[in-house]
């Protein structure tokens, strides 16, 4: 049986997933702002993701690391206002060369 922690934002981290009751609790921790995520970590203001990890104002995506405003993403890699994605990787970059050149 998974044994659960869970945060007053109902955040929650698995302690299997995570490797202790320690591990999960950090991951807990290091989310700031976030509302009804399972099992990130050291992500700020995301909403219902699952797995993710470094993501800022990210909403309902899955196993995804360091993006930025996405929403109902899937195995993405710094990316930045994508939508529905899967496997996408390195649009942040894309985006800010573009931002430069203007």
């Amino acid at each position: 049986m998974t044994e659960w922690l869970e945060d007053d934002d109902g955040n929650r981290a698995s302690v299997e997933y995570f490797g202790s009751h320690e591990a999960a609790q950090s991951a807990l921790d290091s989310l700031k702002d976030c509302e009804d995520c399972v099992n990130c970590e050291h992500c700020a203001r995301c909403i219902g993701c699952v797995g993710c990890s470094h993501c800022i104002e990210c909403e309902r995506c899955f196993d995804c690391r360091d993006c930025q405003e996405c929403v109902r993403c899937t195995w993405c890699r710094e990316c930045r206002g994508c939508t529905k994605c899967t496997r996408c990787y390195g649009m942040m970059y894309l985006y800010n060369m573009d931002e430069e050149r203007a």
